[in-house]
C-alpha cells in the first residue's frame, strides 16, 4: 500500500483532480480538513509486516530501541486541508489522493522522540542530490499545473515505491539531551549537536520526510506562537 493508495482504510475520500490554480476557492473556512483518526488494525498489521520485511524487525528509527514503540505520522493527520492541498498540488497529485494512514506515512518511534517529532524538535533531511531531485520534480509539477497541455509528469510514487530506502541526516531544531542508540548490540551515546550521529535509512519517501514537510510543520508551529 503506497502513500497514494485508495484502500478502504484511508483517512481521506478521493475526489476529482485540481481544475486550476491552487489558490482558487481555497480559504480558511474550507471544510476539507484531514480529521485525526486511529490507524485501522488492518493497516497496522500490514505496517508491522512491512517493518519485519525491510527492517528485519521493529524498533525506533532514532534509538533502535524496541520497547514501547509508537507509530508516528510523518505528515500529521491533523494537518489543515489547505496545506494538504498545497502539498498535493506541488507534487502533481490528484486532489485528496494523499492518504495519511498509509504505510508510506508511518514509521516507528519511541514515545519521547514521537512527541519531539510532533512538536518540531527534529526532522530528517535527505542528501543534497535527493533534495535537488525533489526541487526539480516540484518545479515540473507546478509548471504542468500551469500548462495542462504540456507533457505529463511521472507520479512520484513510481520513483519512490514502498520499500525503497532513503538515507537521512538527523537534524535537531530544539533537542538538547544526549541520544542513546543501540548499534550492533552496543549502547552508543550521542551528544548535542549530534554531528557524529549516523545516517538513518528509512522507507519514508524523501519528498515527505524532507524539507517540504519541515516547512509545513514549522509554519504550523509559527501559527501557534
Amino acid at each position: 500500500m503506497s502513500l497514494w493508495s485508495e484502500d478502504d482504510d484511508s483517512d481521506r475520500v478521493l475526489e476529482s483532480s485540481y481544475g486550476g490554480s491552487i489558490h482558487k476557492d481555497h480559504n480558511d473556512s474550507d471544510i476539507d480538513i484531514a480529521t485525526p483518526s486511529p490507524i485501522e488494525e488492518k493497516t497496522r498489521a500490514e505496517f508491522h509486516k512491512m517493518c519485519r520485511t525491510i527492517y528485519k524487525g521493529q524498533f525506533c528509527l532514532i534509538t533502535r530501541d524496541n520497547e514501547a514503540l509508537e507509530v508516528a505520522h510523518v505528515i500529521p493527520v491533523a494537518t489543515e486541508g489547505r496545506r494538504l492541498k498545497l502539498y498535493e498540488y506541488c507534487l502533481g497529485l490528484d486532489h485528496k489522493s494523499l492518504h495519511l494512514n498509509s504505510q508510506s506515512n508511518l514509521f516507528n518511534l519511541c514515545p519521547n522522540f514521537h512527541t519531539r517529532f510532533d512538536t518540531n524538535f527534529w526532522f530528517l533531511l535527505p542528501d543534497a542530490i535527493t533534495l535537488g531531485d525533489i526541487h526539480h520534480d516540484v518545479k515540473a509539477a507546478i509548471e504542468w499545473r500551469q500548462n495542462p497541455n504540456s507533457i505529463g509528469i511521472m507520479p512520484l510514487r513510481l520513483k519512490w515505491q514502498l520499500g525503497t530506502m532513503t538515507k537521512y541526516t538527523f537534524i535537531s531544531i530544539s533537542c538538547k539531551r544526549p541520544i542513546t542508540r543501540i548499534e550492533k548490540g552496543q549502547t552508543i551515546v550521542y551528544e548535542r549537536p549530534y554531528s557524529n550521529f549516523p545516517l538513518l535509512e528509512c522507507h519514508i519517501p524523501p519528498h515527505s520526510m524532507g524539507s517540504f514537510v519541515a516547512f509545513m510543520r514549522n509554519r504550523q508551529r509559527s501559527s501557534r506562537n
